[in-house]
């Protein structure tokens, strides 16, 4: 079961970073944004693994509870965060673009 719920992480992993490079190719904004996409795949997979390194360290035996919901929280906290600023990133490229039509 383990290694089922690892394959299926490196899928997701796999379809976010195509995903992001394929937007990369795509955009024919100029250098800023395309490093900008760049930075939010990086923090997007840092952060995405995060929470199969708690997981783990739970698992082993390396962290208590208090530090295992600690760190789930910091997790979760971190995946909101950045997943509001995708938004907010987008929301403000597609105002960018309704200016300039």
């Amino acid at each position: 079961m383990l290694a089922a719920s690892f394959a299926g992480f490196i899928i997701v992993l796999r379809a976010i970073i195509y995903m992001f490079k394929s937007a990369v190719a795509e955009s024919s904004a100029g250098h800023s944004t395309r490093q900008l996409l760049t930075r939010m795949l990086g923090l997007t997979l840092s952060v995405w693994s995060l929470f199969p390194l708690v997981w783990l360290a739970a698992y082993g035996g390396l962290i208590n509870i208090v530090w295992e919901q600690v760190l789930w929280g910091v997790s979760d906290y971190s995946a909101k965060v950045v997943f509001s600023s995708h938004l907010w990133q987008k929301n403000l490229a597609t105002v960018q673009q309704r200016r300039e039509a």
